[in-house]
């Protein structure tokens, strides 16, 4: 299973990663570029702003990250996708398999 304990993420490594693998013709690897990032956030102040800017607030997702990423989708792979979905699936089929949802 691969690991989705990760920071929010918009365009970055995880999102890319999972379009590599449910459209990757929708991808432009040649067009990334780094994004903002949640860098020290101890207090968690940076990631709640832009989810607040991403639902509160047209267009200020792209004000608040200068080009509408938010992570690092340098590191995306096909590969890594493929993890992330597998263990999406995996995580689902256990939650509605659980005696609650039946």
């Amino acid at each position: 299973m691969a690991n989705l304990d990760r920071n929010f993420d918009h365009a970055g490594e995880v999102e890319t990663s999972l379009m590599l693998v449910i459209g990757p013709d929708l991808v432009r690897m040649d067009l990334i570029e780094k994004g903002s990032e949640l860098v020290d956030d101890k207090n968690n102040q940076l990631h709640k702003i832009g989810i607040n800017m991403s639902i509160n607030n047209p267009g200020g997702f792209i004000k608040f990250t200068k080009n509408g990423i938010w992570g690092n989708p340098i590191n995306a792979s096909y590969e890594n996708g493929k993890k992330m979905l597998s263990t999406i699936i995996e995580k689902i089929l256990l939650l509605i398999s659980e005696e609650y949802y039946k």
